[in-house]
């Protein structure tokens, strides 16, 4: 009988110890590897920009009337030849309007403007 309330009383310092001491550490670990994410990829893309490529069919003025029929502006246009637009967006919205943008039939792709990248010299 004494050996079986030594084992309980193991397991509950057992459970306690796992209860108030890692637990909290393991939800702080993974609350802080959430955040530091959060704010990498809140750095990856300039704010408020989104870039869109049209299909190769539509013109200059068709794009400027899509851009203009979802109340978004025209910053510049990136390639004529490729048909690029860089677009002004409500900063904080740029990835709900990346996917709004992409379901379009005449856009071809639309993305974040990322930073960092670095182009290829041919």
């Amino acid at each position: 009988m004494a050996e079986s309330i030594k084992t309980s009383v193991v397991m509950y310092r057992l459970i306690k110890y796992l209860i108030f001491i890692v637990l909290p550490l393991v939800a702080i670990g993974c609350t802080d590897s959430a955040t530091n994410t959060d704010e990498e990829q809140k750095s990856d893309f300039v704010p408020g920009q989104v870039i869109v490529r049209f299909v190769s069919s539509v013109s200059s003025d068709s794009a400027q009337v899509i851009i203009e029929s979802f109340a978004l502006i025209s910053l510049e246009v990136l390639s004529d030849e490729i048909k690029i637009v860089l677009i002004g967006v409500p900063v904080g919205q740029e990835i709900q309007w990346v996917k709004v943008l992409n379901e379009h039939p005449a856009i071809h792709s639309a993305q974040l403007n990322h930073t960092g990248i670095e182009l290829r010299e041919d």
